[in-house]
């Protein structure tokens, strides 16, 4: 497993984040919210999902990340990052590859 998760954007490495770097108080509490939100349930391509597993709330985040990186919220990117640091440790990288309106996504995982 990496200490970094990397968000490669068109094979450029874009943002990398250390995660071994601990949450402070605000940012876990931030990360216990959104888990609590998505306890409520998620929208996930176009369906309710009502108890969303571990991969559909990390599908849930990453799509909430793409919308940060297109309009370049560093804040959001951060926090999402952190949230996927902490409940998806494996995680390595996230290429994100755009063709136009378009995104292809490929999770790499240690």
């Amino acid at each position: 497993m990496s200490d970094t998760l990397v968000i490669y954007m068109d094979e450029t490495p874009a943002y990398e984040f250390n995660k071994r770097d601990g949450l402070a108080r605000m940012q876990f509490a931030y990360v216990q919210r959104m888990d609590d939100d998505m306890d409520k349930g998620i929208s996930l391509n176009g369906e309710q999902v009502r108890s969303p597993n571990q991969m559909q709330r990390t599908q849930f985040v990453i799509g909430r990340l793409l919308d940060a990186l297109s309009v370049n919220d560093s804040r959001a990117i951060a926090m999402l990052c952190r949230y996927l640091a902490h409940r998806v440790p494996n995680l390595d990288a996230i290429r994100v590859e755009e063709d136009g309106d378009e995104y292809s996504v490929d999770l790499v995982y240690s």
